[in-house]
């Protein structure tokens, strides 16, 4: 695990509320949990990153995007991925900032790589065509 990544541990509980599941992938500037809420029994995933001036200054970027397709999504008509909780994190005398989202699919390049990137067929295109439109 690169060092700026959080030290996590399986079974361990975040912010008095998130147990770790498992690690599901690293993502762009940060890496990626299962993990469940100990309260509601629901399975999300977390995104993690260290506090390194660049990586906060695209988070908050992100985060703003996000936000603002749920300003006008009110409904969720667009499916598009919604942040559940923002949380703060201190461990190893480093700061983590991390957002919690529904837990997902693969997405398409984790898909790829699993099936020793082969390319997809008419019918794998279609389908992922239909979620995109």
């Amino acid at each position: 695990m690169p060092e700026e990544y959080y030290p996590f541990a399986i079974g361990e509980i975040i912010n008095n509320k998130y147990l770790v599941i498992n690690y599901i992938l690293d993502g762009t500037f940060g890496q990626v949990l299962k993990f469940k809420d100990i309260y509601s029994n629901n399975f999300y995933a977390i995104k993690i990153l260290v506090e390194k001036e660049q990586i906060i200054k695209w988070w908050k970027y992100e985060m703003s995007f996000i936000d603002k397709i749920a300003t006008k999504d009110k409904n969720n008509t667009s499916h598009c991925i919604s942040i559940k909780d923002n949380i703060n994190l201190g461990k190893n005398q480093k700061k983590y900032y991390g957002y919690i989202f529904e837990l997902l699919g693969l997405n398409i390049y984790e898909y790829v790589k699993l099936n020793s990137f082969m390319g997809f067929n008419i019918i794998q295109i279609q389908q992922i065509s239909k979620q995109l439109l």
